[in-house]
């Protein structure tokens, strides 16, 4: 027979009402922590598995929440180790909680609204949370996510805050902390680049003193072949190992639970129709969060063989190439 509220209740001889309470987490304060634990110990026992829709039947309060990141249609923000990161713990964080994530793609915002008007209407999630990586579209992700009328928060900070609470990581204080740690080597200045920074000028590729930090393998490869740019020049910096390829660089702390947790709780304080307590969070990055990795075989020139004559390079399916290097020059 499938457990049920009243029968554990009657098993420990207290009321379904004590038993219901402790099982939805309304418990504090209310039932002593001794009975509290004898009745999950004895729910696990009895094999009781609570109905989560009968509950948000009851409650109103729909336990599934959209996490929508964007994907963009031309491969440029393709599926990385980020997402499966956030992915993760979001999912952690909000389980937790007794909630669960369902995790959703979108390539313009047009196609953000369409899927959130769709799961909303048809009552099956109850909050929304949402990165803003379309370059300059993050007031009109902004305002898809309040015409929603769901609790919502965003990964990142929009250009103008308006009523969503967000999140942000700041590396500025990080990056002069870098470049402190650099300066042994003959750093002078850390520039960053990027698929879309264009190449540096003649200058900066022949000035000893400019460092360049890069976030993957493509770019780093990129400043190698297309500009010149010397090994001991370039620094890689993620939030994975993985990217660092072997190359030297800096390992960061991601802060991503930290994150999660900041929107889980915005999310259960709009819920709540309380004010957000923590309304923007911004998680500033310091020395205290990079390890430095000093690569291996950084001697030879990456992407040139042993007899001088260049070579492409091959990573993951990216190849870079004249092709790409004209790309950057444009």
């Amino acid at each position: 027979m499938k457990p049920t509220l009243k029968g554990i209740a009657a098993e420990l001889k207290v009321s379904a009402m004590t038993v219901s309470l402790v099982l939805s987490g309304k418990d504090n304060g209310r039932v002593s922590a001794e009975l509290a634990e004898k009745i999950r110990q004895t729910a696990r026992q009895m094999g009781y598995r609570e109905n989560r829709l009968a509950q948000a039947m009851r409650t109103g309060v729909i336990p599934l929440i959209a996490l929508c990141i964007y994907e963009a249609k031309d491969g440029s923000a393709a599926p990385n180790l980020y997402w499966f990161d956030l992915l993760s713990s979001a999912k952690h964080t909000f389980a937790a909680e007794k909630m669960e994530v369902l995790f959703i793609t979108y390539g313009s915002v047009e196609e953000l609204e369409e899927r959130i008007t769709i799961l909303r209407d048809a009552n099956m999630i109850g909050g929304v949370i949402s990165n803003l990586d379309i370059p300059g579209k993050d007031g009109e992700i902004c305002r898809v996510l309040q015409d929603s009328g769901l609790p919502c928060a965003l990964f990142g900070e929009p250009s103008k805050p308006g009523k969503i609470p967000y999140s942000v990581i700041s590396s500025e204080k990080m990056e002069a902390d870098m470049l402190e740690f650099l300066k042994p080597q003959g750093a002078k200045d850390l520039r960053w680049f990027g698929r879309n920074s264009g190449l540096p000028l003649p200058a900066e590729s022949a000035d000893p003193g400019v460092f360049f930090q890069v976030s993957n393998e493509l770019s780093r490869n990129t400043l190698i072949q297309c500009a010149g740019i010397p090994e001991h020049r370039i620094v890689v910096v993620s939030f994975y190992a993985s990217d660092l390829g072997g190359h030297q660089g800096f390992l960061v702390k991601s802060h991503t639970q930290e994150r999660c947790l900041h929107a889980l709780r915005a999310i259960q304080q709009q819920t709540a129709g309380k004010a957000v307590a923590e309304f923007s969070k911004v998680i500033e990055l310091t020395g205290a969060d990079f390890t430095w990795s000093p690569g291996i075989n950084n001697n030879k020139q990456q992407g040139e063989r042993d007899d001088g004559e260049s070579i492409d390079f091959n990573l993951g399916g990216n190849r870079v190439d004249r092709r790409v290097c004209d790309e950057y020059c444009i």
